[in-house]
């Protein structure tokens, strides 16, 4: 669910119970048309949570004066406890509807909807409902989830817009929606850009779409912005107004250039995080594994590799237990099972990359017995192959990314390896992630190391490693470094 943690869980618990019997009670606010222009339109706001309709008022003020419409805007406010639930947001926007009509908004007239963080979630499931009210949709640093989550499949324009500094909506669960339009674009028309936009605005965090005093989770897990609160208001009416325009029809072809250039600096944004996630696990395999294994083979990396590199991946975790890697004249075997966060319900506050790969290679000595004649450097520990995943993600990711992390990110420190004894033990460990007050990140690793010449021939010379994903990496670069230690 998106911008949705267990506090919103148990809030909305208590709401549901209060609300029996009772679906009245919020109020709409209407802001007048600023300009006479060529076509009408509407746009309804619903809130995100803890938070009330009037302070989305200034983004709406800006919203009507980048566009020429006669644009007539109804925010929705006075829910139970000042947050959306899903027994009244059908009612808000039924409410509004009939408002703006009453206002003098033609019947014929579009009108669009959006919702910010939770409200977002619950207005995507009316909307679904009701297709055939609104021209469009517009999630506010939400995005589609659960029974409503096919982007394709969605029945009327949807654009995820949100900032790169989203602390509640992380970039990386962006990304994901992102890919999803991607792949909708292999074989569908180009017009999905304009009217299944996925766009990232530069420098904007998750409150920004409001304004005034921020909801106490929102203190809690946002990001600073880089942009003031006037700068991200008409950042983000650009989009909006783009989209808008060109779902009813309207300056389409400016519209569309305008949203295809966001689509292309969002590409660029995620481009990163989508190549680190490849790394981790890409459906089949673990390709950071075959890295890893070069790492612990320590081959000369001035010679050719005398050997071919791979790795099979597993699901089960009762299969990945059995397996073992293997070394011949042709090929270094190693395994892998990569363990993701569970969420079920999609809460964005999960973190999207794995937290840890668990690894099984041949170590030097195994490889040593095989290619006798090859060239060798020191092999790594767990610990050198987790600051080689940290360091490749850094050099990936775009300059400003780099910059907002040398300049106020928290370090992530990578502490010696945790020796284990038994493969149970290694079985049993993880990767070790520990905040210190000062905000740094400490990551260490379990590993298990057999000598070549082990008695049981069949677990001589392993070197086994938990590790941390090169995606995990990246998205403390991106994300989790940036958030204020509380």
């Amino acid at each position: 669910m998106a911008a949705f943690n267990i506090a919103h869980l148990l809030l909305l618990f208590s709401i549901t119970i209060s609300l029996r019997g009772c679906v009245n009670g919020q109020t709409v606010i209407l802001l007048d048309p600023i300009k006479n222009g060529p076509m009408e339109a509407g746009l309804i706001v619903v809130p995100g949570a803890e938070l009330r309709g009037e302070t989305y008022e200034p983004l709406a003020a800006q919203i009507q004066e980048a566009s020429p419409l006669k644009l007539h805007v109804a925010l929705t406010t006075d829910y139970l406890n000042d947050t959306p639930n899903p027994v009244q947001v059908g009612n808000a926007i039924e409410r509004a509807i009939t408002e703006l009509r009453n206002a003098n908004l033609p019947d014929d007239a579009p009108i669009f909807v959006a919702g910010h963080s939770l409200g977002g979630t619950f207005l995507q499931t009316w909307v679904d409902n009701n297709p055939t009210q609104v021209a469009g949709m517009m999630l506010w640093g939400s995005y589609l989830t659960g029974a409503t989550g096919d982007l394709g499949a969605y029945p009327t324009p949807v654009m995820h817009l949100c900032g790169d500094l989203d602390g509640q909506v992380r970039i990386t669960r962006n990304a994901r929606t992102f890919r999803e339009l991607e792949s909708l674009l292999v074989n569908g028309p180009s017009s999905l850009i304009a009217t299944r936009p996925v766009v990232l605005i530069e420098g904007v965090n998750h409150f920004q779409f409001s304004s005034g005093e921020k909801p106490p989770l929102v203190e809690k897990e946002d990001l600073p912005a880089d942009v003031t609160a006037e700068e991200a208001y008409v950042l983000l009416a650009d989009p909006i107004n783009s989209f808008m325009h060109y779902n009813m029809d309207y300056e389409t072809s400016n519209s569309m250039e305008n949203l295809n250039s966001h689509y292309i600096a969002t590409r660029n944004k995620l481009a990163p995080l989508t190549a680190m996630k490849d790394l981790e696990w890409d459906g089949a395999t673990s390709p950071w594994l075959i890295t890893a294994q070069e790492m612990v083979a320590g081959f000369d990396p001035s010679q050719a590799l005398p050997v071919v590199i791979t790795n099979v991946g597993y699901v089960d975790q009762t299969e990945f237990e059995s397996s073992k890697p293997s070394v011949d004249t042709s090929v270094i075997e190693t395994t892998a099972m990569v363990y993701f966060p569970r969420n079920v319900a999609d809460l964005s506050g999960i973190k999207e990359s794995a937290y840890e790969i668990a690894g099984k290679m041949k170590n030097q000595g195994a490889i040593q017995s095989v290619f006798p004649s090859a060239g060798y450097t020191t092999p790594a520990t767990c610990k050198q192959i987790n600051e080689a995943a940290f360091d490749y993600a850094f050099s990936m990711a775009p300059n400003v990314v780099k910059q907002r992390y040398n300049e106020r990110g928290y370090s992530m420190e990578f502490m010696d390896d945790n020796e284990l004894l038994t493969g149970q033990d290694w079985v049993d460990s993880t990767v070790e992630f520990t905040t210190l007050p000062d905000g740094t990140l400490q990551v260490a690793s379990g590993s298990l190391y057999t000598h070549p010449n082990y008695p049981n021939e069949i677990y001589a010379g392993m070197q086994y490693c938990k590790l941390m994903s090169p995606h995990r990496a990246m998205e403390w670069i991106y994300v989790d470094s940036l958030r204020l230690v509380q």
